[in-house]
């Protein structure tokens, strides 16, 4: 018994270490004196400073939040107002608009990613952060109707049936089905600030998100993507020790009969927002147009394509010759 416990343990142990020691690895050496991936050479803020003054990676970080907070809201209302349409609606029609639905969510990414692609191409889309949007909503809209839709199936009809026609929505149904929204949003949002391979084939005009950013820089070494991993790592700490936390405090305050009220509530999601809201207003501030049509708005047709391999110039240069010259640069990395 003693033998069986102690395996089962350490095979915890290992699958731990399998999964967290290269997170670990990447927190220690963001703080690496060199830049050297295998040896540490002192404690050092560089690679943090670096990243803050790298023009590309603010811009990768802007993109990549405006585009998840957009796409995130417009998924859950557009998801949330179909799924309750579909559960009022025959059943027939319910399970073809759910076989559809269900579609992009099995299709490998790649086959997503190219038929968005040739629909942009189809419709001479230029390609930039527009259609980059648009996908994103498009691919976390099926999400979001598959986390309301069993809330919606284990709801008692008979609640909405007891309520004013006005009411019935918003005082019973929404409430009910909150927490599928909200895993819905929550899947939304991670779906889109993680994609790759579809925001790789429909964006352009010099417009990446931090997926595509960190792939062109594969090639060759750079210590402040561990900078930038290490925050996104403290920020998604963060938010899981809030959600893990709120729940049992408001067990706490009910079983000492003291709820929490939805002016606290409303008071911790209002700071979270004004956070987010601040932190992107920070962003655009070093984050400037790079679409071809606000270009040309502003310089007129003062405006310089360049095509390069990811990290092969110095980020700054385009910044002092946009300076000099008056000109603005759209300026697009690949990996090779």
């Amino acid at each position: 018994m003693k033998n069986s416990k102690l395996s089962r343990r350490l095979i915890l142990g290992c699958v731990m270490v399998f999964f967290y020691f290269p997170i670990l690895y990447m927190l220690i050496f963001s703080f690496n004196g060199s830049r050297s991936p295998t040896s540490l050479d002192g404690f050092s803020l560089q690679w943090y400073h670096k990243m803050f003054n790298d023009r590309n990676m603010m811009e990768a970080i802007y993109y990549t939040l405006v585009t998840a907070v957009v796409a995130t809201f417009v998924s859950t209302i557009v998801g949330t107002i179909t799924a309750i349409g579909l559960s009022k609606s025959r059943r027939i029609v319910r399970e073809v608009v759910q076989q559809i639905n269900d579609l992009p969510i099995m299709n490998p990414e790649i086959v997503t990613a190219v038929g968005l692609m040739l629909f942009y191409v189809s419709l001479h889309m230029e390609k930039g952060f527009l259609t980059m949007l648009l996908a994103h909503i498009a691919f976390c809209t099926p999400y979001v109707i598959l986390s309301v839709m069993p809330k919606l199936r284990g709801l008692d009809p008979n609640l909405a049936e007891a309520a004013r026609p006005t009411q019935a929505m918003w005082k019973v149904i929404v409430p009910q089905i909150m927490p599928g929204v909200v895993s819905g949003a929550l899947i939304a949002f991670t779906m889109s600030f993680d994609d790759f391979i579809i925001s790789y084939f429909v964006t352009g005009n010099g417009v990446k998100n931090i997926s595509t950013l960190v792939w062109t820089m594969s090639k060759r070494i750079n210590p402040s993507i561990n900078s930038l991993s290490t925050l996104i790592v403290i920020m998604i700490t963060i938010t899981l020790l809030i959600v893990n936390i709120v729940p049992l405090v408001r067990e706490k305050a009910a079983r000492n009969n003291k709820p929490i009220s939805y002016k606290v509530s409303g008071i911790v999601g209002m700071c979270f927002v004004l956070v987010i809201g601040g932190l992107l207003f920070a962003l655009k501030g070093g984050v400037g147009s790079t679409s071809t049509e606000d270009a040309i708005a502003k310089y007129g047709s003062d405006t310089l394509k360049v095509y390069n391999w990811g990290e092969y110039m110095d980020p700054d240069v385009n910044a002092a010759f946009e300076k000099q010259y008056g000109v603005k640069v759209i300026y697009d990395t690949f990996d090779s």
